[in-house]
Parts: C-alpha cells; structure tokens; sequence
C-alpha cells in the first residue's frame, strides 16, 4: 500500500506557516484563537490539510457588502471559494442586520457605551449598540483578507516542496523490482 510520509511532513509545515500568517493578520483576538488545522488522511490515503475558525471569519476575511454602500470588498475567487461563498456576501436575503447585542463587548472595549451628543445630551449604550450595528448593515464591513490573502502566498511558495514531496514519496513507493523483470 502507498505511503505519503514526505507529502504529509509538507502539508504539516504547511499548515503551521498558514495559521501563524492567518493569526497574525487577524483583527479580532477570539479568532485568532480558534484557528486550527490538522492534516487527516496522516501518510495514508491522500493526506489534506483542513483548517477550521469560528463561523464569522470568512465574513471577516471577506468583507459583506452593505445595502446602501456598494464599495469594492475584497472579493477574491481563492477567498470565496475557501470559505464557501459562491459570490461575496451582502447584507440582503438570507444575512440580515448584525444582533446589536452582538456587539456589546466591542462597543465596550472602543469606549462607545454611555457618552454624549453634540447637544450634550446622554446617550444610552444600548442606542449607541443599534446605531453601530445601522451603520454596520447599511455600510457593510470591509474585507481584511487575513486567511485569503496569507493563502495564496503560502501556496505559491509550497508548491515546490509539495511537488518534491510527491516525487520521493512515489519514488519511494514504486518498487523497480517488482513492476520491471
């Protein structure tokens, strides 16, 4: 039976240079955390790596186009794909507005909760959470393309290891002896 030992070690290093790029660039710290990734098929099999994140941030790589704002996103064919998008997202149909309350923690941390208008006048965290997610669903959120954008550079710079790796495991795999008399 074939083994693919050298193309898993590759795919290995693969996936330690994606995720340290991917962390890196990413905006939100929670995120950051829960990238992963993990090489299944081991040296059997067809071995392929999977990464795996938290539901939003394909939203967050990709960017979701407002209803009122048509702005260019980053609207990459690698990132869509990666994520499963079939063309950018949008705040229509099936994504609708943002939770305000969903954002209570970030309008916390900006220092946004309970401050003044121009007439001086209080104003509510909660007012400020629904204006923020308004603002959110008619402007849209912009790209920041940390896994799309780490991928296509890590990919172009591995396809040479990944090609060497096949080659020695088929090397190695392809017993001369036994196929030529």
């Amino acid at each position: 039976m074939a083994t693919y030992p050298n193309f898993t070690q590759a795919l290995q290093d693969f996936g330690k240079v994606q995720v340290s790029d991917a962390k890196a660039g990413v905006p939100d710290t929670a995120l950051a955390q829960s990238i992963e990734y993990q090489v299944q098929g081991a040296s059997r099999f067809q071995p392929t790596v999977i990464f795996t994140m938290n539901d939003y941030g394909g939203f967050v790589d990709t960017g979701v186009r407002g209803t009122e704002n048509k702005r260019t996103q980053l609207n990459s064919k690698t990132a869509n794909d990666l994520f499963g998008f079939s063309q950018q997202p949008a705040f229509t149909g099936r994504y609708k507005m943002i939770n305000p309350s969903a954002i209570d923690k970030w309008v916390i941390k900006k220092g946004l909760g309970g401050t003044r208008d121009a007439k001086g006048r209080f104003i509510k965290r909660s007012a400020v959470k629904f204006a923020v997610a308004t603002s959110i669903y008619r402007k849209g959120l912009e790209g920041t393309g940390f896994f799309s954008t780490p991928f296509e550079s890590n990919l172009e710079a591995f396809n040479p290891i990944f090609e060497d790796a096949i080659a020695k495991d088929l090397t190695e795999n392809l017993n001369i002896d036994k196929y030529f008399v």
